[in-house]
């Protein structure tokens, strides 16, 4: 058996790194009931698959540490000591494999259900090893982190390209800083407490790595304590239909986003037809967006200076909002004159939604 004169661990770090591997657990488990919590307590179809993909990934990472604690500090067989850890590298490669098919239900990375098809192939691989050549199952269930690391960046990417959603965009793009810094940390510290780097370069880097690992933690903490819900980044999925309106009450603009329910839209925009005159007029004094629901829907107002906005959606989300806000914002700033004189002359319905694009895609 590989690595028998290393284990179980002993020696004057043998305390020190217990704790701090079950502090590992511990963070990483916080986060997979965290996750639950958040998922349980929000709308049915407000549930994000994002949130549901983190419980895997956070559950797997722990579990898999509690099988490695236990196998590198209290079993003394070889044999037993390299099933046991095999085990915990089992889960973990099972929920990284879920995380990734729940990402791709989510999100297409470079082509659909590329890295579903990887990450299934490599665990296929991993248990052919397991079967004929155990003993460096732990060495072949690494070559799962620098693949994830690259679906990582690119997973980043697509929340960076959202980040126009939120007021503070310099605050948004710190988060992200910590979200990347804490996934680096991890990745790297986990690598630190692997078999082939304690043969050859002690314990001592066993410790950093748990100390990395750690860090790597608080900076998601750091991160997933101020972002809201994964499902404010879904909007594309909830968002039905944009209107803007003149002060008059006349039609401008109009954007459909799902061919479904496009007659329920008509019928909803048309019931508030009568009513959306006077309701701009008494809120015109106060700035601010207003929330109707309504037969299942969500009606989204902004009223500005001279237009107002509508969205229809599914479900009421804060992201909408300040699209909305912003995108009736921007109008008036660019259009202002001829918003100010209009007269029903629908010519500015291409500059609209050349403008709409930069909010909406």
């Amino acid at each position: 058996m590989l690595y028998q004169n290393i284990f179980p661990i002993q020696g004057p770090l043998r305390e020190t790194l217990f704790i701090l591997e079950w502090l590992v657990v511990f963070f990483a488990l916080q986060w997979a009931v965290l996750f639950l919590i958040r998922i349980k307590t929000q709308k049915g179809s407000l549930k994000s698959l994002q949130e549901k993909a983190y419980i895997w990934l956070f559950l797997g990472y722990s579990l898999m540490w509690v099988f490695i604690i236990i196998a590198d500090y209290n079993i003394v067989d070889p044999e037993l000591r390299v099933y046991v850890l095999n085990i915990g590298f089992i889960i973990q490669v099972i929920s990284v494999c879920i995380f990734v098919i729940i990402m791709e239900r989510y999100k297409t990375f470079i082509r659909k259900s590329l890295f579903s098809v990887i990450f299934l192939s490599i665990a296929v691989l991993y248990f052919l090893v397991l079967l004929f050549f155990i003993d460096f199952g732990a060495i072949m269930s690494s070559f799962f982190w620098p693949i994830f690391f690259f679906f990582f960046i690119l997973y980043l990417k697509e929340l960076v390209d959202n980040s126009y959603i939120k007021r503070d965009v310099d605050n948004f793009k710190e988060l992200f800083l910590r979200f990347f810094t804490g996934i680096l940390f991890v990745g790297i510290g986990y690598q630190f407490t692997t078999r082939i780097i304690i043969a050859t370069f002690g314990l001592e880097f066993r410790l950093i790595g748990d100390l990395l690992q750690i860090l790597g933690l608080g900076f998601l903490s750091l991160f997933f304590f101020y972002i809201p819900s994964f499902s404010e980044y879904d909007w594309q999925q909830k968002i039905e239909s944009l209107y803007v309106l003149h002060s008059s009450g006349s039609f401008m603009y109009k954007k459909q986003f799902q061919k479904e329910g496009s007659k329920l839209d008509d019928n909803l925009v048309t019931g508030i037809l009568t009513g959306i005159s006077m309701l701009i007029q008494n809120v015109s004094k106060e700035r601010g967006t207003l929330i109707l629901e309504k037969e299942g829907k969500t009606l989204i107002i902004y009223p500005g200076e001279f237009i107002t906005g509508i969205i229809i959606s599914e479900l009421k989300l804060e992201s909408l909002e300040i699209l909305l806000g912003n995108f009736i914002q921007k109008l008036e700033i660019s259009l202002y004159n001829l918003l100010r004189d209009w007269d029903g002359d629908l010519s500015l319905t291409n500059v609209i939604d050349q403008i709409s694009r930069q909010f909406f895609t």
